[in-house]
């Protein structure tokens, strides 16, 4: 009725109330005006449950990949620490191509709150996608921006350039394949002679 819509005038989410939740989101910070301190600092990141989600054995065809790369995606976004990449996670959750788009930015913040340990783990996590035979292209291209995202922001994966290169060839990302070619050359040129 226009009368719910009145008292409800930001609709409602899995049955929460926007209205409400933005005064819980305001209750966060304290009381008087300073609600947007209390959003400042990042969430919590459940790195257990994290690993578990990434685990990338027992897939052996392309649908195994694809609905881990979905998994995935989506997972990143829920454990996220920034309040606003969690909060797209339900819409991602049912419209995968958001979960595509925002894979790289809820990687790097949950990868900068990691510690060493779980680095080494997600890395293995990803080698094992990388390297897997039904992985289906569209999923190695994901994973292939998922490098280069986080190379702009001066955080390699510890993943071989080789192989980077040998699989954005493999997805006719030529332009990717070079880029990682041209790295290659320069690790392995050696140092010119100071005059």
């Amino acid at each position: 009725s226009v009368a719910a819509g009145l008292s409800e005038p930001f609709g409602s989410v899995d049955g929460l109330s926007l209205s409400r939740m933005g005064s819980s989101v305001t209750q966060l910070g304290g009381g008087g005006g300073g609600g947007v301190d209390g959003l400042s600092r990042p969430l919590a990141v459940d790195v257990a449950q994290l690993l578990k989600l990434c685990a990338a054995e027992n897939r052996s065809t392309a649908d195994d990949w694809l609905e881990w790369t979905r998994r995935v995606s989506v997972g990143l976004l829920r454990e996220s620490p920034c309040l606003g990449l969690r909060a797209c996670a339900t819409l991602a959750q049912v419209h995968a191509p958001l979960a595509g788009a925002l894979f790289g930015a809820a990687f790097l913040a949950v990868w900068c709150e990691l510690p060493d340990e779980a680095h080494a783990a997600l890395a293995g996590s990803l080698h094992a996608a990388l390297t897997a035979s039904a992985m289906p292209l569209e999923c190695l291209q994901l994973l292939l921006n998922l490098a280069e995202f986080m190379e702009h922001d001066d955080r390699t994966l510890p993943i071989d350039v080789r192989r980077l290169g040998d699989l954005a060839m493999r997805c006719h990302a030529y332009a990717q394949a070079l880029h990682y070619k041209e790295l290659e050359f320069e690790a392995s040129a050696p140092a010119a002679p100071e005059t």
